[in-house]
C-alpha cells in the first residue's frame, strides 16, 4: 500500500522525536559520564572531553531555563534553539562586570577584553591604560550598548550580569556574531561558589588549567582561614547595611555576606533570619534592635557626615555614637573588581575588624569610616 502524505509526515514527525531523544540521552550521559569542574557554584556545571566543552549557567530566578554553550577550537560559530556554539579560545570579548575584569586579571588574561561597560567602574590600572588608548572600548551600561562601538571592538562574545533579567540586546549581537554568555556569579550564596566563576574565563580563554589550579589554591586558603576564624568567634554584635529610602536594607541570614560572616567568626545582628537577598526593615526597629551593636559594617561612605547627610537618623544608632564604622567604600572598584577572586583576603578583612584592634594598615578592601 503505497504511502499517503499523512504517513510522510508521520515517519518525518517520529523521526524529529527520536532526534531530540537522541540529543536529551547524550546531555544526560555527558552529565553522567563527565565530571563538572565547578565544585561550589549553584548555577554553572563546567564538563569536559576531548572533543568539546560544555558549559551550562542556570537563571537562578527560573530554574527551568538554562544556557547551554558548546565550544572547541574546531566548533565554527553558530547557535541552535537550545545550544550556542563557541570557538575557543575566545581572543576578543566585552566584559559588563567589574568582577570579570577581577578574574581574567588573576588569569594574566587582560589581554582578551577588548570591551567594558564602564571605565568609572575600573580599578585595574591596565583596563584604565587600554580605555585611554582606545585599545579598550568604553561602552556604557549594561542596557544601553552602543551596537557601533561594540562592533568595533571586534569582541566574539560578551559575558554580562543579567542584573535586570533577560539581555534585550542579544538576539541583535547574535545577528553580528557576537554570542551573549549570562554571568550569576553575584547570585551565588557562598564565597567559594562565588569564585568558581573563575572557571568559566578560563574555558573561555584557554586557561583552564591555570583557573583549576588557582581555584585548588584558593579553596585550601580559604578554609584555613576559616577554621582560624572559627578558633576565635567575637562576641562583638555586627550590624550591617544602611537606609535606602523608606527601609533600611541588610543582608538576610542565609545571602553570601551573611554565610561569610559566620565564616569569619561574626556575630552577625540579623544571621538567623530566613532568605537569600536583602531585608527591609523600618528605620525605628533597626534603632532598637542594634542597640547592643559594636561595629557597623557597610554603611556605603567614607565619612560620618556623608552617613549623616544621607540619613540623618543614623544620628540615633548606638553604633554610630559608640561604636567602630567600616566600609570597602574607600575604593569601591578594588573591592568589587578584586575581592570575589580573594575571598581569604576578604576574610582577613573581617578577622582583623572583629579583634577590635584595626589599623588600615592591616586591611585590605575595608576602611574606618570617620
Amino acid at each position: 500500500m503505497p504511502f499517503n502524505k499523512i504517513s510522510i509526515v508521520l515517519i518525518l514527525f517520529l523521526s524529529f522525536l527520536n532526534a531530540c531523544s537522541l540529543n536529551l540521552k547524550k546531555d544526560e550521559e555527558l552529565d553522567k559520564t563527565s565530571v563538572n569542574s565547578c565544585k561550589h557554584s549553584r548555577w554553572l556545571k563546567i564538563y569536559e572531553n576531548e572533543e568539546k566543552i560544555t558549559i551550562k549557567i542556570t537563571n537562578p530566578d527560573n530554574p527551568k531555563q538554562v544556557f547551554v554553550f558548546e565550544g572547541s577550537p574546531k566548533i565554527n560559530q553558530k547557535k541552535t534553539n537550545s545550544i550556542k556554539y563557541l570557538v575557543l579560545p575566545i581572543e576578543k570579548m566585552a566584559v559588563l562586570s567589574s568582577t570579570h575584569i577581577g578574574m581574567l586579571a588573576k588569569l594574566k588574561a587582560i589581554n582578551t577584553i577588548s570591551a567594558i561597560s564602564n571605565v568609572k567602574f575600573v580599578f585595574n590600572p591596565k583596563i584604565q591604560r587600554g580605555v585611554k588608548n582606545g585599545q579598550i572600548i568604553s561602552l556604557g551600561d549594561e542596557g544601553q550598548i552602543s551596537i557601533d562601538k561594540l562592533l568595533k571592538s571586534k569582541a566574539k562574545a560578551m559575558v554580562y550580569s543579567a542584573f535586570s533579567g533577560d539581555f534585550s540586546q542579544e538576539k541583535k549581537f547574535e545577528k553580528l556574531g557576537i554570542t551573549s554568555i549570562p554571568n550569576f556569579d553575584w547570585r551565588e550564596t557562598t564565597p567559594l561558589g562565588k569564585a568558581d566563576w573563575l572557571l568559566l574565563f578560563g574555558y573561555l580563554t584557554g586557561k583552564q588549567k591555570e583557573a583549576k589550579e588557582e581555584i585548588k589554591k584558593l579553596n585550601a586558603i580559604y578554609l584555613k582561614s576559616v577554621l582560624s576564624a572559627q578558633k576565635n568567634k567575637s562576641t562583638d554584635i555586627f550590624l550591617l547595611g544602611n537606609q535606602m529610602g523608606d527601609y533600611w536594607y541588610a543582608p538576610a541570614g542565609e545571602s553570601y555576606q551573611a554565610l561569610l560572616l559566620e565564616d569569619a567568626g561574626i556575630n552577625y545582628l540579623y544571621a538567623d533570619t530566613k532568605g537569600t537577598g536583602s531585608l527591609a526593615l523600618p528605620m525605628e526597629q533597626v534603632i532598637k534592635d542594634s542597640k547592643k551593636a559594636t561595629i557597623w559594617l557597610n554603611p556605603g561612605f567614607k565619612t560620618k557626615k556623608e552617613i549623616i547627610t544621607s540619613n540623618p537618623k543614623a544620628a540615633f544608632l548606638s553604633v554610630f555614637q559608640k561604636g567602630k564604622i567600616y566600609c570597602y567604600s574607600a575604593n569601591m572598584n578594588k573591592f568589587w573588581e578584586n575581592s570575589t577572586v580573594q575571598p581569604h583576603l576578604l576574610l582577613n578583612d573581617l578577622q582583623v575588624i572583629k579583634s577590635t584592634k584595626a589599623a588600615n594598615d592591616n586591611l585590605h578592601f575595608y576602611r574606618l569610616v570617620e
